[in-house]
């Protein structure tokens, strides 16, 4: 029987999130000077809508499910904005915070395992 865990599932989930939007940072970036380039945001606000509501069952269903096919999840939220140039400063600046994001969440990652290791071990790191 599998043990459900949520956070970790959800930590995954964050994980893949903050690199989409470094990868549309980095994307718009490298194509500031492309003439014609339409500068792409994404949004992940519909699926998190979508989980909001769940149990933890429901939740660790569908984020596996994304997580298994998620290059696919990530073109859905990709969007193209049109009309807008792309500010590098603007585009610097949304790396450096997805990046933060990343650095942050892999923060939690190893704290999470290491309360799992003290578990495990009876309290004797």
């Amino acid at each position: 029987m599998e043990i459900s865990n949520v956070t970790l599932d959800l930590l995954r989930l964050s994980l893949d999130m903050a690199t989409s939007e470094q990868k549309v940072a980095a994307a718009n970036i490298a194509n500031a000077n492309v003439e014609g380039y339409q500068k792409i945001g994404i949004n992940f606000q519909d699926m998190l809508n979508e989980i909001s509501s769940m149990d933890d069952w429901g939740q660790k269903i569908v984020i596996d499910g994304w997580s298994s096919n998620w290059q696919a999840m990530e073109e859905q939220a990709i969007y193209k904005i049109s009309d807008e140039q792309v500010k590098l400063d603007e585009e610097v600046a949304s790396s450096i915070k997805a990046s933060m994001k990343y650095e942050a969440l892999i923060e939690g990652v190893n704290r999470k395992y290491g309360m799992m290791r003290l578990v495990v071990s009876n309290g004797r790191g």
